[in-house]
Formats: C-alpha cells, sequence, structure tokens
C-alpha cells in the first residue's frame, strides 16, 4: 500500500531508486497542513456561516440533545451531525461561532488527512498535488459557511477511508477502530450505507496471514459494527423506523416526481389523491410542488405514507423502464456537477453557494438565515452577509465563471481509471475503495436524486485516486515516450 519516497533515476527513467533530496511524505503534509489552515482561516474571517432550514432544524435537534428535550431525532435523519454541534455549542456556546469553528477545523482535518492519503498511495510529489489542488477546492470552501451535513459528511467519510489505507488491518484495535469509523458513516446519512460494504472489503482484503486470525479479525470487525450500532437500530425499531433512517421511499418519489415519471393513474389514497390534485395535476413538477404534497400527507412522519409514497413510485417507473435509465443517467451528470438544466428543471447549485456569503439579503428575519424560520436562541446566529474578504474574489469568480464540471469530472475520469488499473494490477484493496465512491454515486442516481452536492463525500476521496494514477500512470507514460523499458508496479 505504500508508495515509497522515491524517484526513478535511470536514462528510460526506471531503475535503482534514491531518496528524494528534500521533498519527504512528512513535509508533503506539513505543506499542505500549512496551507490548509491558512486558507481556511482566511475563510472563516471573509465568509459568515448561511443558516438554511436544514441548518435550523439540525441546531434545534441538537438544542435537545443538550436539554434533555424529546425532540431530538427524526425518522428520517441520522444523529451524527447533530451530535457534533451539541459538542460545539457545549463547548463553545449556541452561536454561529461554534458552527462556524466545527465546520472550518473539520475541513482542515479533512484536508490534512487527504494529504496523508495521497501521499501514503502516491508518494510525496503526486500526493502533494493532489493534496493542494484539495486545499483551494471551492466546493468544500463554500459549505465550510454553511450549517449543513457537507463538511462533516465528508471528514467522516474521509477518515474511513484514509484509516483504511494507512492503518495496518493485521492489529484487532485497528480493525476495533475502523468499526467504529464505519458506524460514524452510517451515523451522518443513510445513503453512506452504500459505501460501507466496500470500504469494510477493502479492510478484510489488506489482512495479511493466516486464515484463522483473518477469521479473527472479520468477525472482531463485524461483531463491533453490530454492537456499536444496534443501540441506534433497536431506538429506530421501538419508533417504527427499520435500519438507520427512514425516508429512502419518499426520495425515489420525489426525485421520479422531478422527473416527471409519477403515473397519474395509480390508485392512490385519499390524502394523496387530494394532495396530487391540488399541487401537481395539470402542472410540471418542481422542487416546491413535490415538498407540498410531501408535507400535506406527512409522509415525513408516517412509514405507511412513506411506503405508499415509494410504491407509486416503484409502479410508475416499472411501467417507464427506458425514462428511467436515462434519468439515472441525467442524475449521473448532474453529480458530476455537469448536469443538463432541464433534466429535470434545476439550477446549478454552486454558483448560488459560492455567491450567497457574500450578498446581503433582507428579505429573510436575520442577514444570514437562507429562508424563513426561527429557533430558540436564533440571535446567537446572526452575522452580517456581504461585503468581502481576502477570499471575495476568489469565490465570486468561481461562482459567476466556473467551469462546469470541474473539478468533478476529471476526478471521476481518474478515479475509474485507478479501479481499472488496480484490477489490472491485482489490488483488489485499491479497487474496492474506489468502488465505495462510486456506490455513493449510484445511489443517487438509482434514488433519481440529481443533488451535485450529495456527490462530495466520493469527490473528496477521487483526489487520493487521482494522485495515485498519476504516480502510476505518469512514469508508464515518461518510458513509452523515450523508448525505454517496461514500467515496474509500485
Amino acid at each position: 500500500m505504500i508508495a515509497p519516497d522515491r524517484v526513478p533515476q535511470t536514462q528510460g527513467g526506471f531503475g535503482p531508486e534514491r531518496p528524494a533530496r528534500w521533498l519527504t511524505p512528512r513535509r508533503a503534509v506539513i505543506i499542505v497542513a500549512a496551507a490548509s489552515a491558512a486558507v481556511h482561516i482566511l475563510a472563516s474571517g471573509s465568509m459568515p456561516l448561511i443558516v438554511p432550514p436544514d441548518g435550523q432544524e439540525y441546531s434545534m435537534y441538537a438544542f435537545q440533545m443538550l436539554d434533555g428535550g424529546p425532540n431530538w431525532h427524526s425518522p428520517n435523519r441520522t444523529p451524527g451531525y447533530p451530535a457534533m454541534l451539541a459538542v460545539a455549542f457545549a463547548l463553545i456556546g449556541r452561536s454561529a461561532i461554534a458552527i462556524l469553528a466545527l465546520n472550518h477545523l473539520l475541513a482542515w482535518l479533512t484536508c490534512v488527512m487527504v494529504a496523508i492519503g495521497s501521499v501514503r498511495v502516491a508518494g510525496a510529489r503526486w500526493g502533494l498535488l493532489a493534496s493542494l489542488s484539495f486545499a483551494i477546492e471551492p466546493w468544500s470552501l463554500a459549505y465550510s459557511s454553511f450549517a449543513c451535513t457537507e463538511t462533516p459528511t465528508i471528514f467522516v467519510t474521509t477518515a474511513a477511508g484514509v484509516a483504511l489505507l494507512c492503518w495496518r488491518p493485521d492489529r484487532i484495535r485497528s480493525s476495533i477502530g475502523m468499526a467504529v469509523l464505519l458506524v460514524a458513516v452510517c451515523m451522518m446519512r443513510p445513503a453512506l450505507q452504500a459505501m460501507v460494504p466496500f470500504l469494510a472489503l477493502a479492510w478484510v482484503l489488506r489482512i495479511p496471514g493466516p486464515i484463522k486470525r483473518r477469521a479473527a479479525i472479520v468477525a472482531a470487525l463485524i461483531a463491533l459494527f453490530v454492537a456499536l450500532s444496534l443501540p441506534w437500530l433497536v431506538f429506530n425499531a421501538r419508533h417504527g423506523v427499520r435500519g438507520f433512517a427512514r425516508g429512502s421511499n419518499s426520495a425515489i418519489w420525489y426525485g421520479a416526481g422531478f422527473y416527471d415519471m409519477l403515473d397519474p393513474a395509480y390508485p392512490m389514497n385519499e390524502a394523496t389523491r387530494k394532495a396530487f390534485d391540488k399541487y401537481l395535476a395539470g402542472r410540471p413538477p418542481d422542487d416546491d410542488s413535490l415538498c407540498r404534497v410531501m408535507y400535506d400527507t406527512h409522509s415525513l412522519e408516517d412509514a405507511a405514507q412513506d411506503k405508499h409514497l415509494g410504491d407509486w413510485a416503484k409502479s410508475s417507473i416499472r411501467k417507464r423502464p427506458v425514462t428511467y435509465a436515462f434519468s439515472c443517467f441525467y442524475t449521473l451528470l448532474w453529480q458530476l456537477n455537469c448536469g443538463i438544466y432541464d433534466k429535470p428543471p434545476m439550477y446549478d447549485e454552486f454558483p448560488f453557494f459560492a455567491r450567497r456569503p457574500f450578498q446581503p439579503r433582507t428579505k429573510s428575519f436575520a442577514p444570514n438565515f437562507q429562508g424563513a424560520g426561527r429557533f430558540p436562541g436564533w440571535e446567537g446566529f446572526v452575522m452580517n452577509s456581504g461585503g468581502g474578504g481576502v477570499l471575495a474574489p476568489y469565490m465570486l469568480w468561481w461562482g459567476q465563471n466556473h467551469v462546469r464540471g470541474m473539478p468533478q469530472v476529471p476526478l471521476a475520469i481518474a478515479a475509474l481509471a485507478g479501479v481499472i488499473v488496480a484490477i489490472r494490477r491485482r489490488r483488489w484493496e485499491l479497487a474496492s475503495f474506489g468502488l465505495a465512491t462510486f456506490a455513493l454515486v449510484g445511489a443517487h442516481c438509482v434514488l433519481l436524486m440529481p443533488v451535485t452536492r450529495y456527490s462530495m463525500p466520493s469527490t473528496t476521496l477521487w483526489y487520493i485516486s487521482a494522485a495515485w494514477v498519476l504516480s502510476v500512470g505518469v512514469p508508464h507514460l515518461r518510458t513509452i515516450v523515450r523508448g525505454g523499458g517496461s514500467s515496474t508496479q509500485q
């Protein structure tokens, strides 16, 4: 797994290796850590916290956790992010500063972990290039200033991915740590469960030694994962929720509706038919109308109604399989930030998120609140938005002129190439690592969820895959160009 910090030294580009003169893996990580720290210090002073409606909801869950209230959970949410917010509020106070501090700390740690993982698999040079690119990547900087789950979710998934690459799997304590991280991944966002089997498989594939020792480590990993997950699963079961969270039925119904695939002839129950006639009949569906149907029918709280919508969506999909296949493809394009605007009709999120921290908002009850709503103690979350800062020109340029699909498309291509190369070289653990990232993207495609930011945990790990592909591919291409011999495998 470890790429030695060496530089090929022969006329053909390969042969005996000597240590790099000054750039070691440790120095590469330190450089990235310092650069990322500087960027996030500037960002924390330049961009205020933006609190969308979801952020208000998560904050209220955190308040309930701290106050011992009964309403700290939702059947459609996992408790990871509210728990993180509760810790931040307990340490710093119930304010926007607490969320900003949490987000920027986690974003900085994520960048450090990307650097560690990159130099581990690709060496210092390519690892430095990949992780420095991530350090200035505008998507992660933009979402560091939003009270959303993106930043902490990326942190947890990156921690699991980098631990997979760097920890020794033949140690019981390492498998215990991996089990804890995999449970944490599941607790951050329900869709992340798609990644867990592939990450666990990659961990198992790295275990050396005799069969008995491998079996013992695998058993310990599975037993601890189940033990740590069981309290939450039992709690959910007592509240009528199967698994880590509910909502996949409503999600695929929303996606099918967004792509205008819902069959109006489906036998709806009375409440659904009433809401359908009021908001959807005879008009193109949009985010507002679909959400109103879910709110009016209480599908987010009622398990039977959630299943009813899911059955409606699945029945509609079975009648139009070709349309569904094309819709999955269009969703993939949106996951890679290069979607077609009318398939489905939606807006490009990133320009809004990049510009919003620098634009004053006067229609809301507080300048940095996105959408109406109040929650206890909201005065402590008010921050002035608009103006500027050191990073304002950079973020505004991306928000106004950025090339769609960058960096997601090149990173996806590199990650796919990494999976192929890993399979050809029998690096099964790296192949499974890459497949885990595509499993998350694929899950959103199957559910028809065309929201680019949902793929950010995968996009972040793709920087590590890109570093490895460059470390393997560039010397090989150099050998071909120079007419040298065949390359050696790392």
